[in-house]
């Protein structure tokens, strides 16, 4: 599978300016989701500490945990598939031929930005949904929902911004040649 790293590598064309921002926008987001991985690492010890050796279980921390895991994957979800490291089944794209392949990579990247539109629509419907009526979280630590909701939108963008870069390089690429 020809990886975003190997679409810059091959030099059949530079990077336009959409691509060398996506990039920066998704690596600072994807920096963002590691130093997430490692709080909600760092509570979830703090959590366990305080209920099984000082027997004093925090209330809070479970939703807390819950709503870093929304926010890390919604983050890192672009840097994964910026860089090609997500989960992949290549059993028949595998065998294809260099102009099938480069369709069918084509065709992967318009159907990953037709979900992040998608669900950048959805998202955005539900967190101008839960600010217009002033929605709470319900559980232990009540927060305005539409802040808890944000990151899905954000990762869409994201997402579909890594699809459009991915797209415009392999359109340069074909037309460089």
């Amino acid at each position: 599978m020809e990886t975003g790293a190997n679409i810059k590598s091959k030099g059949a064309a530079p990077k336009g300016a959409v691509s060398r921002l996506a990039d920066a926008v998704v690596q600072i987001a994807g920096a963002l989701s590691t130093a997430l991985i490692l709080v909600a690492f760092a509570l979830t010890i703090f959590a366990v500490f305080m209920r099984y050796v000082v027997n004093a279980p925090l209330m809070w921390s479970d939703d807390a945990s819950g709503w870093m895991l929304v926010t890390l994957i919604m983050l890192g979800c672009a840097e994964a598939y910026r860089r090609d490291i997500h989960i992949g089944i290549d059993l028949l794209t595998a065998r294809l031929g260099n102009k099938a392949k480069g369709a069918q990579e084509t065709f992967a990247d318009l159907a990953v930005l037709t979900c992040a539109i998608l669900l950048g629509i959805s998202a955005w419907e539900a967190v101008t949904f839960s600010y217009a009526f002033d929605a709470y979280t319900s559980g232990t630590v009540e927060v305005p929902l539409w802040q808890v909701q944000l990151p899905l939108p954000i990762g869409a963008a994201l997402l579909g911004l890594v699809a459009i870069s991915r797209i415009l390089t392999r359109l340069s690429k074909g037309s460089s040649k």
